[in-house]
């Protein structure tokens, strides 16, 4: 009795395009680069992968295209079907130069890729501190307008340079900020 799990697995389908066989020792070579949670989804990409340059090769072809393989700043050159793709890719691939319209549309629609969290330190960095509680009443807002416009105030009256922090970090992984005369200001957790 062989218990051999290689008899288990299938063995997968030949792959082909245009009647042109891609080898799976090529397969095997090129799913080092692409990383997956499983080895079948490994083998998928890398297949895919390789269709997608194996058609790129043989439009590269119809067409005729022959192009001169160039150099990256580091000294690699790429090989002549580089090359080709390289030169397909941009002789058939056009790029459209977006209007201000559709600038704005793709800003409104990806708001968050264009934004970083919400500062919250600057509350605990204040002296006096901010009169920050629960709710948000009116007379709170009123405080907190009213200590804004003092710190802002405070802050036009320094010289240069003497409201810049010192960053000191901790061994618990607590960034202290350093006013220039030592008193902490603010912790936070990176």
């Amino acid at each position: 009795m062989d218990c051999s799990i290689s008899n288990a697995l299938p063995k997968p389908k030949a792959v082909s395009v245009n009647g042109v066989v891609i080898p799976r020792e090529a397969i095997a070579q090129e799913v080092q680069n692409h990383p997956a949670d499983k080895p079948i989804h490994a083998w998928q990409a890398a297949a895919r992968a390789l269709v997608v340059r194996e058609l790129l090769l043989q439009e590269a072809a119809r067409f005729g295209i022959e192009a001169e393989a160039l150099c990256d700043p580091d000294g690699r050159r790429e090989t002549a079907e580089e090359a080709a793709m390289r030169a397909l890719i941009e002789r058939e691939v056009k790029t459209p130069e977006p209007d201000e319209a559709a600038c704005r549309r793709f800003y409104a629609q990806n708001l968050q890729r264009f934004r970083m969290g919400d500062l919250y330190e600057v509350a605990l960095a204040c002296e006096p501190p901010l009169p920050l509680g629960a709710g948000g009443d009116r007379s709170q807002r009123t405080r907190l307008g009213k200590a804004l416009a003092r710190m802002r105030d405070r802050v036009r009256e320094l010289p240069d340079g003497d409201y810049a922090f010192e960053d000191v970090m901790d061994d618990d992984g607590l960034r202290h900020h350093l006013d220039p005369r030592g008193r902490e200001r603010v912790a936070r957790r990176l």
